[in-house]
């Protein structure tokens, strides 16, 4: 892992709990400063740079739907559920990961970090949503891919539902 490369905290893997606490979902200028408080600006961009590109190529080369994702893709899609992604990642990385999940056209929108004025965890881009939907809040579920990241949405007032692994 990148992290490890430059000595962070002294070659010891961190643990899930302090990346789902301090890492998951920020933006690099906040991790840095949780990470890196010493650095320079430029040095913390570099960084962030080579995180970011270490990313799409680990996404590229080993990122594919895990099964029963077409089968769910296509039951959606037959009762009409209105969709939208709501996420913390740049639009490239975005893009990516739709294209290597075969969701380019499955959303209706995207809901970006940069197009909200509170980004996660405040509820801002989860309201963000349905509201560019027309729909009304009650009338929202939230499927997330990680325990953890339902408490950051929980003040949406959405219906939520964790989803690990497999689809089917």
């Amino acid at each position: 892992m990148l992290i490890h490369s430059i000595g962070f905290n002294g070659g010891v893997p961190i643990t899930e709990e302090f990346f789902s606490e301090k890492i998951t979902g920020g933006h690099n200028e906040y991790i840095c400063g949780i990470l890196f408080p010493d650095w320079d600006i430029e040095r913390a961009r570099q960084f962030f740079q080579d995180k970011e590109s270490m990313y799409r190529r680990l996404v590229s080369e080993k990122v594919e739907p895990v099964k029963g994702l077409d089968r769910l893709r296509q039951r959606i899609e037959k009762q009409g559920l209105r969709r939208a992604a709501v996420t913390n990642a740049s639009r490239l990385n975005v893009e990516l990961i739709l294209s290597k999940l075969k969701l380019t056209d499955f959303f209706e929108i995207l809901v970006l970090r940069g197009e909200c004025v509170r980004a996660k965890p405040f509820p801002d881009p989860y309201l963000t949503a349905p509201e560019t939907l027309k729909l009304s809040n009650k009338h929202v579920s939230s499927l997330r891919s990680e325990s953890w990241s339902i408490s950051r949405n929980a003040g949406s007032g959405f219906r939520h539902k964790e989803s690990r692994g497999s689809v089917d």
